[in-house]
């Protein structure tokens, strides 16, 4: 049986795979716009569509060296978040 949040986390992880291409194809991007707009229908669903602490990736934006001591305190409190 299919889970409705299995579902959301597999849009969520395809589209950032498909942002991460360097290039994109029109095919690419037409299949990332549906994936933005399923997870945006979530969204309406009141399902939590928002980007986690837990899945944030620091070192791309160079804050890593700043924010180790402190990451895992966000994301534990992340993850006890998606539990509630």
């Amino acid at each position: 049986m299919c889970r409705w949040l299995g579902l959301l986390d597999q849009c969520k992880r395809m589209h950032r795979d498909l942002s991460r291409d360097s290039f994109q194809s029109s095919q690419t991007k037409a299949h990332a716009r549906i994936l933005v707009h399923t997870i945006d229908l979530f969204g309406c669903h009141g399902f939590s569509t928002g980007l986690w602490f837990a899945d944030f990736d620091f070192s791309a934006l160079g804050l890593g060296a700043h924010i180790d001591r402190h990451l895992d305190i966000l994301q534990e409190r992340s993850q006890q978040l998606q539990r509630a």
